[in-house]
């Protein structure tokens, strides 16, 4: 049931014919899709805030002057100093020591990278919405069918009878 949609509803019911069950997997299925785009949202978000920490941090690069300046030692201490080099935290307890340039390449480097990271969380997101949408729908007829055999009305909907005729 995953990834298919069955224009048939009967479908369903090949291997497993209890009705109650088959529409259970469909809204397990569901619900799984619901948990999963949770999480791709949740990483969007966090690589959308990780991108404006770089954006930033970029700006502060750019605007760094060679001369002469005060930097900001605490809220209320500042020191006058001149930079002779950027340090790069790199993960893991690693610092490194690199040129503005240095830096500003390396920080250009890791934006076009979380920039890629992003494009591809959004398709992945594109995914599972449409998953969803599959899912529901199938949901949907799987619900109609057991409505339509509770009262007792075996016959097929028009439209459902008119799509199984264009498979044969």
């Amino acid at each position: 049931m995953d990834d298919v949609f069955h224009v048939n509803v009967s479908d369903y019911f090949k291997e497993d014919g209890n009705i109650e069950n088959v529409f259970e997997k469909a809204k397990a299925v569901y619900q799984g899709y619901a948990t999963g785009l949770e999480k791709v949202q949740e990483k969007r978000l966090y690589l959308h805030s990780r991108l404006g920490e770089l954006n930033r941090t970029l700006g502060a690069l750019d605007g760094l002057a060679d001369e002469e300046g005060l930097f900001s030692v605490s809220d209320s201490v500042f020191a006058r100093g001149r930079p002779r080099g950027i340090r790069v935290y790199l993960g893991a307890g690693v610092l490194v020591e690199k040129t503005k340039e240095e830096a500003l390449s390396f920080f250009v480097e890791k934006k076009g990278e979380l920039e890629k990271q992003i494009e591809e969380i959004d398709r992945l997101e594109e995914d599972v919405h449409r998953k969803m949408t599959m899912s529901k729908v199938s949901m949907a007829r799987i619900y109609n069918k057991k409505v339509r055999d509770s009262q007792g009305e075996k016959k097929e909907h028009p439209e459902t009878k008119e799509l199984n005729q264009g498979e044969a």
